[in-house]
């Protein structure tokens, strides 16, 4: 979409608002400068992870990223000596 106006990030129909709704009502427009916001919003929904489930399993995610670089860094100093 060219330019996406935004009335109001409100509740939705069923649930309540998360910064997921939010985010995928703004994403809609291809640049930040195609929005334009016709009434304030709570900041709050753009200041917490949008999911604490997410938020978890990117944790985990980064744990094992480490473990393995840590791995790969052992069996590079192992196979060179």
């Amino acid at each position: 979409m060219p330019t996406v106006f935004v009335d109001r990030v409100a509740s939705p129909p069923h649930g309540k608002l998360t910064p997921f709704n939010a985010y995928v009502a703004l994403s809609r427009a291809k640049t930040s400068s195609n929005i334009r916001l016709l009434r304030d919003f709570d900041d709050k929904l753009f200041t917490q992870h949008p999911s604490e489930f997410l938020q978890i399993e990117d944790e985990r995610l980064d744990g094992l990223d480490k473990e393995t670089r840590e791995k790969d860094i052992q069996c590079i100093i192992q196979s060179s000596s």
